[in-house]
């Protein structure tokens, strides 16, 4: 049985006289599984034309048929409107013998827009059946070039959706890079130059103060900056994991809103927090306390950018069902109804906004994703531009506040003060170990103000015989180094006599993704600590190694 290329039937529609060729033709096509229906006019076929036409094989019409011009007229109408790739087949019985005129000017007109093959009667079944397979043959084909030349059109399209997709890629691209290198070199110029002006001004006390506070913002500005690249790294790659835990979130609130509180008093900003959770309800969520406090931080830190002065910032903790909401609202500059729907796509800028409070765009984008990794959603709402944003952090929280906690037991934090006194590490001995010259001599100033006994080499061969020259209570070791690498050295201390090879070792590192992390502890390192290093965190960290050592030696 002919189908067309969806795999329904073909059907033949017949117009001849009703109880004469019609039903004669209806019988022989269906005893050859030839699908058939008959038309009593041709206003009939027409209409069954327009509504069918694309499982419609093929015509069989009797030159009786086409004596109303009206209803040819109709005829004609539908073919002269086919697609170009039709040209639909027509087997037209005649009387034998010469044609009428009107039937010959007829059937030659129609033979301008389809295909005919005239067949004087009276026919034999057979040559009827013929005639119409070849008919439905040739519809067939023509479905294919249809199909074919849909294919095509689509492939075009696509191609030229790919090809607009890339230029836009491409702008975004260059775009992108102009941005990255504003953001790099706006505080590295602060840094550059207020070094040399640091320089020139030693004995400036009030000066120097006030550069150093220049120096630690925009350090502060490019390990942001580094942070979201890297995080965005991840997110692209798959590989971004997250340290689950129970997690206060009333918690996270309020100290991300402490964090900040300096910085809105400066700017002239109302900073408010609201925690509207019930006694009884839980504020506990299962997820990685430092994601949360940058989701948060990120928030914050754009509602205060696009704050003026005057203007206010209110975060409230609220409970809707089973999940936590946090809401952070300001009276900033708002966002555009054109930008609101693609404020979440990684490098997007709104295009209304001023170009210094313009970033790399990464900071929401990721804020989505950590969100969606807590199974969280995350939304953001503004009237339009000048009339502020409200960005809402869904969570689910955990049943009950009085769910147990599974943590292991904390040692007291050292505080800063502490951690950077002068007699902190006073009788620790450590070796330190960097190819990096500055690196060195950045961990021999931080330790030796801590009255740590300190030995600072640039290589695993120099680091193994300063180990058994110093007998140190900590190695700082850096991973990536020539001839001998970081893990390298660590195999050739845990071969060292028992007392040595046990010693406690830092992997101190510019490899900073969790996956670089989960390495060093697998190769036995006992901290992971990120360049560029916090120097209070560096010197707590080898101050708790040093106590677990020496409390093993005892």
């Amino acid at each position: 049985m002919p189908v067309d290329t969806t795999g329904a039937p073909q059907v033949v529609l017949i117009l001849a006289p009703v109880g004469k060729d019609a039903d004669v033709a209806v019988s022989v096509l269906r005893t050859a599984r030839i699908v058939a229906k008959s038309c009593q006019s041709v206003s009939e076929l027409s209409e069954r034309l327009r509504a069918g036409g694309s499982s419609v094989g093929a015509l069989l019409l009797t030159e009786e048929s086409l004596a109303s011009a009206t209803e040819y007229s109709s005829l004609t109408a539908w073919l002269e409107h086919q697609d170009p790739w039709s040209e639909l087949p027509i087997v037209l019985l005649t009387h034998p013998g010469q044609p009428t005129r009107v039937t010959g000017s007829r059937s030659r007109l129609l033979s301008l827009r389809g295909a005919v093959t005239v067949l004087e009667r009276p026919v034999r079944p057979a040559a009827l059946v013929g005639a119409l397979r070849v008919a439905l043959q040739s519809r067939e084909r023509q479905y294919q070039l249809r199909d074919l030349l849909e294919s095509q059109r689509r492939a075009a399209i696509e191609l030229q959706n790919a090809r607009l997709g890339a230029e836009a890629a491409e702008r975004a691209k260059d775009q992108f890079l102009a941005n990255l290198s504003h953001e790099l070199r706006t505080p590295l110029n602060a840094i550059l130059g207020w070094t040399y002006i640091m320089k020139d001004a030693r004995k400036d006390a009030a000066l120097i103060e006030q550069g150093l506070e220049v120096l630690q913002r925009n350090t502060n500005t490019l390990i942001e900056l580094v942070s979201d690249l890297l995080d965005t790294s991840r997110i692209v790659a798959g590989t971004l994991t997250l340290d689950f835990q129970n997690v206060d979130l009333k918690q996270v609130v309020k100290e991300s809103v402490e964090t900040f509180r300096l910085q809105a008093a400066e700017k002239g900003v109302a900073l408010e927090s609201f925690v509207e959770v019930p006694e009884e309800a839980s504020c506990t969520v299962w997820g990685d306390e430092t994601r949360l406090h940058q989701i948060l931080d990120n928030l914050l830190s754009n509602s205060l950018k696009f704050t003026p002065n005057g203007g206010s910032v209110t975060v409230r903790l609220s409970k809707a069902q089973a999940n936590l909401v946090i809401g952070v609202k300001d009276t900033g500059k708002g966002i555009s109804a054109a930008f609101l729907p693609h404020i979440f796509e990684r490098f997007s800028q709104d295009q209304a906004s001023s170009r210094e409070n313009r970033g790399l765009g990464l900071g929401l984008a990721i804020c989505k994703h950590l969100v969606e990794l807590h199974h969280g959603s995350i939304i953001a709402q503004s009237d339009g531009l000048g009339r502020g944003t409200m960005i809402k952090v869904e969570l689910p929280a955990i049943a009950s506040k009085y769910e147990p906690v599974h943590e292991p037991p904390k040692e007291r934090p050292f505080t800063i003060e502490e951690a950077m006194s002068d007699t902190r590490l006073k009788s620790i001995k450590v070796v330190a170990v960097d190819d990096n010259a500055d690196s060195r001599e950045l961990l021999k100033v931080i330790l030796e103000r801590s009255s740590a006994e300190v030995a600072v080499v640039s290589s695993g061969q120099e680091a193994l015989a300063a180990i058994k020259n110093v007998q140190p209570d900590v190695l700082i070791c850096d991973l990536a180094m020539p001839e001998m690498d970081g893990y390298e050295l660590l195999e050739n201390v845990r071969r060292l006599e028992p007392e040595l090879g046990r010693l406690p070792v830092i992997a101190f590192t510019a490899a900073a993704r969790n996956e670089d992390l989960a390495r060093t502890r697998r190769a036995g390192f006992q901290a992971h600590l990120a360049k560029p290093v916090d120097p209070s965190k560096l010197v707590t960290t080898i101050l708790q190694l040093a106590r677990e050592h020496k409390k093993h030696k005892r």
